[in-house]
């Protein structure tokens, strides 16, 4: 499954390489908190939700039912920013042989890692996540 939905614009594979590397490269050197936070994953985009273990977890057996008590599932919010290429630049760029302007494409990719630093750090009251400056004790 093609879940960017790429089959649906006449962009080469070249052009999506780059477009991958711009976004995955701005994105790297943006992101503060995962220089010093160990990160799991990448999970791919099919996940929703991680196991968080406590410091009691334990399987119980109990007349011929297993379950493990101290875990639980913590809901992993998608950050994203969406971005348009325009079709005259893309155009143009094919013309003259020039790079494609992927000027938006790293403003998005900025805008959604300050976004998943300022979860870390602040956290969200909506989604009910508290962060490191705001957690208390």
């Amino acid at each position: 499954m093609d879940y960017l939905a790429r089959e649906s614009a006449d962009l080469s594979v070249e052009l999506w390489n780059r477009i991958d590397d711009t976004v995955i490269g701005t994105a790297r050197k943006q992101l503060s908190c995962r220089r010093f936070l160990k990160v799991f994953g990448p999970l791919g985009p099919g996940a929703t939700t991680v196991a968080v273990d406590g410091v009691g977890k334990e399987e119980v057996l109990e007349d011929g039912i297993g379950r493990i008590v101290g875990r639980t599932q913590l809901e992993l919010p998608l950050f994203y920013e969406d971005f348009t290429l325009l079709g005259r630049d893309l155009e143009l760029a094919a013309q003259t042989g020039l790079p494609v302007d992927l000027s938006a494409a790293i403003a998005a990719a900025k805008k959604a890692a300050r976004r998943e630093d300022d979860l870390v750090l602040n956290g969200n009251k909506a989604l009910g996540v508290d962060g490191l400056l705001t957690v208390k004790g």
